[in-house]
């Protein structure tokens, strides 16, 4: 889980939701904060309530339908309302620990506008810049989940 909080950042641990499109982002983002690796979801209840800060990071549903896509393990429909699940799950508990607990995007961390690299180093208390990601590679599935994904009324709002 982790190795205890980066005295830099007031953040305590760190948990991914979904699939991440970016293989290195949370390791750069757990380094960052002083952290070994992101923890599970039962982790990341067990320290908001023990009143501990954390981070999610947040991907979009685009890399979960790619990975079904590719992988053929279900249909687009049940990927994306588990997906859509684990959302509401998370958000409830966000709406619960208003103040522990920080949201970060996927895109925002491998962002080079330096006002979306200062609002993220602000949020977590870092006084260092976090390290930049290296672009991450579009395979044909994921580009084809990106288009699809804005063809699907329910996800839309």
């Amino acid at each position: 889980m982790t190795s205890g909080a980066n005295p830099r950042s007031s953040v305590a641990g760190l948990f991914v939701f979904g699939k991440l499109a970016h293989p290195d982002a949370a390791a750069v983002l757990a380094r960052a904060l002083g952290l070994q690796e992101a923890m599970p979801m039962a982790g990341l209840e067990a320290a908001l309530e023990a009143g501990q800060p954390c981070a999610v990071l947040w991907d979009d549903p685009a890399p979960s339908l790619a990975a079904t896509l590719t992988g053929g393990a279900g249909t687009p429909t049940e990927a994306l309302a588990d997906w859509q699940a684990g959302a509401r799950a998370l958000l409830e508990l966000q709406r619960r620990h208003l103040r522990r607990m920080v949201l970060l995007s996927e895109a925002a961390l491998s962002s080079d506008a330096p006002e979306t690299i200062a609002q993220l180093q602000d949020r977590l208390g870092l006084a260092e810049r976090l390290p930049a990601l290296p672009p991450a590679a579009e395979s044909p599935a994921a580009l084809l989940a990106a288009l699809a994904l804005r063809e699907i009324e329910p996800l839309q709002p």
